[in-house]
């Protein structure tokens, strides 16, 4: 049976853990790991891969980046830019007997697949429990540099989108967000600490400054909405 393009979950068979790229990566240009993940990974969606066809065989993307090998190993990556650190490639998909279960396999030698090790994602033994909001970073929070430097232990989890909201810069020069039916702000979102949240709301001067709403934003790419806590004001 054919597969069909689409969105997919891509599964570890023996375990049932996610297959996907990790949350935390280099900000370089090279190819990133496809890994296992466990399932406790602090993420809003599980890891999905949209499926393309090509000329030759499929495209499997993670994250928006094409899959493909490093150069010079048979390791699976996301590569950003073809060549550059590793190949992309068409990969030739096959059942594996049943409706949900397929064989991703190297075009030029079908009998080498996709396979995983036990345990391929970074370990958090050690970690302290920590309690976690999720926020909805719009203008300059939508900075991964900045970010890392205003809430350390914060944690990226997708683009989204608020619906009925305007980004606008108002009359002091600051931007913020009003009510506008009809029109849409995009951002990014961030699962961030007590102690980051408290960081971020002394560097916005809340609640002088800044209020904060809860708001559901919808993930780009998905209908999976999410209550997020959002600055929506500037005075």
């Amino acid at each position: 049976m054919a597969l069909e393009p689409g969105v997919y979950r891509i599964s570890n068979v023996e375990k049932n853990h996610p297959i996907g790229r990790f949350y935390l990566e280099d900000m370089s240009l090279l190819p990133k790991a496809v890994m296992t993940l466990p399932n406790v990974e602090l993420q809003p969606l599980p890891p999905t891969v949209q499926v393309e066809r090509g000329k030759n065989g499929y495209s499997l993307k993670v994250l928006g980046a094409s899959t493909g090998l490093r150069d010079n190993s048979n390791e699976v990556a996301a590569v950003l830019v073809d060549c550059v650190g590793g190949k992309i490639i068409e990969w030739n998909v096959r059942s594996a007997g049943s409706d949900d279960r397929y064989y991703i396999c190297d075009p030029e030698n079908t009998d080498s697949v996709w396979t995983v090790k036990d345990e391929d994602a970074p370990h958090r033994a050690g970690e302290v429990m920590k309690s976690y909001s999720t926020y909805f970073g719009y203008g300059s929070n939508m900075s991964r540099r900045q970010m890392a430097v205003r809430c350390p232990d914060h944690q990226y989890l997708g683009l989204a989108y608020i619906e009925g909201w305007k980004w606008q810069i108002n009359e002091t020069g600051f931007p913020n967000i009003k009510r506008s039916p009809g029109d849409i702000v995009y951002g990014m979102v961030f699962k961030i600490s007590e102690t980051d949240e408290k960081n971020l709301d002394e560097y916005e001067d809340v609640p002088k400054d800044y209020s904060k709403e809860y708001h559901s934003v919808t993930f780009l790419g998905t209908d999976k909405s999410s209550p997020t806590k959002i600055e929506d004001e500037k005075h």
